[in-house]
């Protein structure tokens, strides 16, 4: 008899906890729901001869950040941001660039530092969505991010568009393989020697051209990224990596490792590359 009560009693109490306990996870699934998928943002740095910090809202997210170096994807709520990048070598000065960026749930967006056409730092920021192509092939994004006046990018002798200026591409659609890549100037002379670029299919190889026409340093930065990813979680330990050429030579993606820290953003708590680090390959 005492048996049965007891069971009965514990059978009560689960029963109890279940309805106390239901209403808390159907609101906990409720508000994951609701939250939207954050973005991912990768940096590029392509000014050369400054060691930069860089700030995310006013907290430093990654630090000490070299020239022609990239970033993997960093995960980052959508939304309005402010980033900044100031010298590395002074920690409390004022930033010699900043800019707003506002971004969708689940958007790619890379976000270059780089001189402007007229020599003053740049923060400049470019959708990395990709519509659908066809198997077999991959798309090229060739960014201007020098100093130089407007350029005219070709592939294999045929030009992509028209002339490019500062801070802005063009992009094309190709059969997997190597390619050659120009840049010419204005009197249609290449400003530097064409480069060979591998095209994976089904990714998006995006090639930046930096430096300063001016003191003839113009080079390339290259990266290949598979097309339509999901935004990371956290700090990726991907293979996807990045070269540089001075003036000619053969571009693809290589792999490499990162040193990342954790490192708490402004109480996003989210995961930051905190010494950013992926050191390109030259070849000349």
């Amino acid at each position: 008899m005492f048996r049965g009560r007891r069971a009965a009693l514990l059978g009560a109490a689960v029963a109890g906890a279940v309805l106390l306990t239901a209403p808390t996870a159907s609101a906990t699934t409720a508000a994951s729901a609701a939250e939207p998928a954050p973005a991912a943002v990768t940096v590029v740095h392509g000014l050369r001869g400054v060691v930069a910090d860089v700030l995310l809202d006013g907290q430093p997210v990654l630090r000490g950040f070299v020239a022609e170096r990239v970033t993997d994807p960093l995960s980052v709520p959508a939304g309005p941001h402010e980033l900044a990048v100031r010298p590395a070598s002074d920690p409390s000065g004022p930033p010699i660039v900043s800019a707003s960026v506002d971004l969708a749930p689940g958007e790619r967006r890379s976000v270059v530092v780089h001189p402007g056409a007229d020599g003053q730092p740049l923060l400049s920021s470019f959708s990395d969505e990709d519509a659908a192509f066809p198997a077999g092939q991959g798309r090229l994004v060739l960014r201007n991010t020098a100093e130089v006046a407007p350029v005219q990018m070709q592939v294999d002798g045929e030009p992509v568009g028209g002339p490019v200026v500062n801070a802005a591409g063009v992009d094309t659609v190709l059969a997997t393989g190597a390619h050659s890549v120009a840049a010419l100037g204005a009197n249609g002379e290449p400003l530097l020697d064409p480069v060979d670029v591998d095209v994976p299919a089904a990714s998006t190889t995006t090639l930046y051209l930096i430096g300063s026409a001016d003191e003839d340093s113009l080079g390339w930065l290259v990266q290949t990224t598979p097309a339509q990813a999901a935004p990371p979680t956290g700090v990726p330990a991907g293979s996807s990596g990045l070269k540089a050429a001075t003036s000619s030579g053969t571009l693809s993606a290589s792999s490499g490792s990162v040193a990342a820290v954790g490192l708490a953003v402004g109480g996003l708590g989210l995961l930051w590359l905190a010494s950013a680090a992926r050191r390109p390959e030259r070849s000349c």
